[in-house]
């Protein structure tokens, strides 16, 4: 995840320092139409990449917080242990 966002911050900080201001205002118009099309295409890319993180978070702070709670409140099954709730702990910070 540090790397992704390490090559977002990049991307968005190389995008920024190439910027140059149009000498006129009918230039002006004409570079803000071509990079709105840039600008929707990065807010997809930021967009989805924030929606994939988040799923992923959510699915490994589910699985923990079963165990917690499983092992915590001594529920009966397989499914929940020590080892278990080490584990998906482990998985959940490792993650962030």
């Amino acid at each position: 995840m540090r790397f992704a966002i390490a090559s977002f911050l990049t991307h968005a900080l190389t995008a920024a320092s190439s910027f140059t201001p149009p000498s006129s205002l009918s230039s002006a118009r004409r570079s803000f139409r071509s990079s709105s099309t840039m600008t929707a295409s990065t807010i997809t890319d930021v967009s989805s990449f924030i929606d994939g993180i988040n799923t992923s978070y959510e699915q490994l702070h589910r699985e923990f917080e079963l165990q917690f709670w499983g092992t915590k409140m001594a529920l009966s099954g397989p499914q929940y242990s020590t080892d278990e709730l080490t584990r998906t702990k482990g998985e959940m910070e490792d993650f962030l």
